[in-house]
């Protein structure tokens, strides 16, 4: 099934910023266009949206030129569309601004924590036999530095609420981009799924 509009060009958008070559030939077949015209439409929206300020293609080496700032929101247009690159640009600013969660790093300190959890019970049914094993009782791992998302979200956009913000993340998701509140770890994690298969 294709994907939504939406996050088509979201997905697009993350392409382009990491990625060298990302020409016609490139883009056509990655995100399955069926013509060149919709292609065309979604690079017009992702610059329309001020997500760049200038998008251009280099025919002798048959490359899009990114300009590497954010350009103005186009407003001469209808008020659905504007509606569209208002929160196309904000979205798109997630992606570029807010920090994915490192999984290697979190992946050893949830094991960290599992196994001070795990000592922990055992201290406490013999606190005795885990001093004279182990020479001290456990120590909890040192807590692992998130990016605040709430924090960035609030400065980037102090206007948006927090059901506009949770229907930010809700898109993001379905784009591969996901931003979840975990409870165990009282902070909000990042995990970033974004790229093509095919890249």
């Amino acid at each position: 099934m294709p994907d939504a509009k939406m996050t088509r060009q979201l997905k697009l958008y993350y392409y382009l910023i990491h990625s060298e070559y990302h020409g016609p030939d490139e883009l056509m077949p990655l995100f399955d266009y069926p013509n060149v015209r919709m292609m065309q439409r979604d690079l017009k929206d992702l610059r329309d949206s001020g997500l760049f300020a200038d998008i251009r293609l280099d025919r002798k080496k048959k490359n899009y030129i990114l300009s590497d700032e954010y350009g103005e929101i186009c407003t001469n247009t209808g008020k659905r569309r504007l509606e569209h690159l208002v929160r196309l640009q904000r979205l798109g600013i997630i992606i570029t601004e807010f920090e994915p969660t490192d999984d290697g790093k979190l992946s050893k300190y949830e094991d960290d924590l599992e196994g001070y959890k795990d000592d922990m019970e055992i201290y406490k049914n013999d606190p005795e036999g885990y001093i004279e094993q182990w020479g001290d009782k456990p120590v909890k791992p040192e807590p692992m530095n998130f990016f605040d998302v709430k924090k960035a979200y609030s400065q980037l956009f102090p206007d948006s609420s927090e059901r506009t913000k949770q229907r930010d993340f809700q898109e993001l998701r379905e784009a591969g981009y996901f931003i979840e509140y975990r409870r165990d770890l009282k902070a909000y994690v990042i995990i970033d799924e974004m790229m093509p298969e095919e890249y």
